[in-house]
């Protein structure tokens, strides 16, 4: 209602969790960092807890978002109102181990196994259980006997129990004092102070892109910070109020009285200590105004002569795939290589990050013969939800690093992260194919599909994931001296991608290792002598190129 009056393109103060808004204090720092101390360590239990809307969620998915997929293996479970039997099958699940069981002992071994092989392979498997207050004691000893797979020296598995202040008061219970006592590491969010206070509001007004538009004065601001006593998610609900109220008074400086208003608005009661407002009928006088406003505007027929979209509505118009329009645009000639990144990282900052990536992976999908996604889950993590919806399909995800040269030497289409104004990580785009020395990327950015390598080089992060099928199951990690038909099935991707050196004997042997180290090299990679799933990407692209989607071709996996 009021986007248009401040110059915002999105809602700054929604309460519904938004990545692009994501707003770090002294104290999300703090947790942030004992998180990630006390799971690298390998302290075992991690206990954080916080009040409702002070922002546990915000430091767990960023935490989550920082564990990359080579040295971690994560799970979170949101919904732990679960019996112990359900809570197992759900972890399992989320780590992509066998769930189908309804005994706990076999559920309970599924893990251990897929525990042992991570801690092989080097990896720290994280698992993070949020709104924890709300386990039954019996699943907190559950969850105590998982805690109980470890090595002589080693925890295998970080567990994180986040939830609100009741789970605190359920761990002193005196049943429960074997997992309290567990716990090395605690934290509890405190709100911001004043000053991140002042900063989150800036900030968040700056990522809506209003801030030159709309301020809230000193009296606003102090009135704020006493009224939430810190709280991010109260502040964003007084924000949101105080500007809808400034909106039907066309005043586009947020006063104190605006912002206690605003309280005896959501609280239904006065401000202690403040004047009384006499609001009679100004909101409905303003509904009538907006009416009014709505019908000369929008109503066929009523628009006038000549007029034109206002910047504002043209920089927040979307398509259903979270692109903006096709405008009229100055050819790319006539702009200094500057001028091009500056204007193509505005546009990504009006680009919604888990709309445009649902596309992105759409446009890949065809080339494999999978269903679109419908809908991300965006409680998840971006990547690991992508990487989800990916399994589904019979697909592996894998991170890629390193120039555009290099992704264009795979010669495969590829999921790429672009800079820009971004809070989690980059906007993602498909690079779906090549055409006269263009390259092909989807959603569209500025109204076009094509870029030259230098224009996509100036915004591409240098991070890409490439969607790939793992036809022959070979195993992620293998380690050496393993053994039987997946061994083999290995052997003869090296054959057919012209390690001739090799036998196929099904033994993971000296031979095995070194035709990985010559094929590595000549293909740019780290020599290990280890299968990883870089190396499996090149493998299948070097055993089976003709079969596989081409950024030359953009052609389909045929049969498959």
């Amino acid at each position: 209602m009021y986007l248009e009056f401040y110059g915002f393109t999105e809602k700054p103060f929604s309460i519904t969790p938004n990545p692009r808004f994501i707003f770090f204090s002294k104290i999300h720092k703090e947790a942030f960092a004992l998180l990630l101390y006390g799971i690298n360590k390998r302290f075992g239990f991690i206990e954080l807890i916080g009040e409702v809307g002070t922002g546990k969620t915000t430091v767990l998915r960023t935490l989550l978002g920082q564990l990359d997929e080579e040295n971690y293996r994560t799970a979170l479970i949101f919904n732990p109102s679960l019996s112990a039997v359900d809570l197992m099958r759900a972890i399992n699940r989320e780590f992509g181990i066998a769930a189908g069981s309804g005994n706990v002992a076999e559920l309970l071994a599924e893990l251990d196994q897929f525990l042992l092989r991570e801690h092989a392979a080097g990896r720290t498997v994280v698992l993070v259980i949020d709104e924890a207050q709300n386990l039954a004691p019996d699943v907190l000893e559950q969850i105590r006997l998982i805690s109980n797979l470890e090595t002589e020296t080693d925890k295998m598995i970080q567990i994180v129990l986040a939830g609100q202040p009741e789970l605190a008061r359920l761990l002193e219970r005196p049943e429960l004092r074997q997992i309290n006592q567990r716990i090395a590491l605690r934290y509890r969010l405190r709100p911001l102070d004043r000053e991140d206070s002042r900063a989150y509001i800036e900030h968040r007004l700056a990522v809506a892109g209003g801030r030159d538009k709309v301020s809230f004065s000193a009296a606003a601001r102090w009135w704020l910070y006493r009224l939430s006593q810190g709280t991010p998610r109260l502040i964003n609900m007084l924000c949101d109020r105080a500007l809808l109220i400034g909106y039907t008074e066309e005043k586009q400086k947020i006063s104190g009285r605006i912002v206690t208003w605003a309280y005896k608005d959501i609280m239904l009661k006065p401000v202690s200590g403040s004047a009384s407002f006499r609001r009679g009928g100004i909101l409905a006088l303003a509904l009538v105004v907006l009416a009014f406003v709505y019908g000369v505007h929008y109503f066929p027929g009523n628009k006038p002569a000549g007029a034109t979209p206002s910047r504002a509505l043209v920089a927040v118009a979307r398509d259903g795939a979270g692109q903006a329009p096709a405008v009229p645009l100055a050819p790319a000639g006539q702009r200094t290589p500057a001028e091009l990144k500056q204007t193509l990282q505005n546009e990504l900052a009006l680009l919604s990050e888990t709309k445009t990536a649902s596309s992105a992976f759409n446009a890949l999908a065809p080339l494999w013969h999978v269903p679109a996604i419908s809908r991300l889950n965006e409680k998840l993590p971006l990547l690991k939800e992508l990487k989800r919806q990916a399994e589904k399909r019979g697909l592996q995800l894998t991170p890629f690093t390193g120039s555009i040269d290099d992704l264009l030497h795979l010669d495969t289409p590829a999921l790429l992260t672009l800079t820009g104004k971004s809070t989690t990580g980059g906007i993602i785009v498909a690079l779906t194919g090549s055409r006269d020395g263009a390259l092909l990327i989807s959603p569209q950015l500025l109204g076009r599909g094509t870029f030259s390598k230098t224009e996509l080089a100036s915004i591409w992060s240098g991070r890409a994931y490439i969607l790939w099928r793992n036809t022959e199951r070979i195993p992620l990690r293998m380690a050496r001296e393993a053994r039987g038909e997946r061994v083999r099935k290995l052997q003869g991707l090296l054959l057919a991608a012209g390690c001739r050196a090799v036998r196929v004997t099904g033994v993971y042997d000296e031979p095995t290792a070194r035709a990985i180290e010559e094929f590595q090299g000549s293909r740019g990679l780290k020599k290990t002598g280890m299968v990883s799933p870089v190396t499996l990407v090149h493998l299948y692209k070097a055993a089976q190129g003709a079969a596989l989607p081409s950024l030359a071709e953009g052609k389909k996996v045929g049969g498959l």
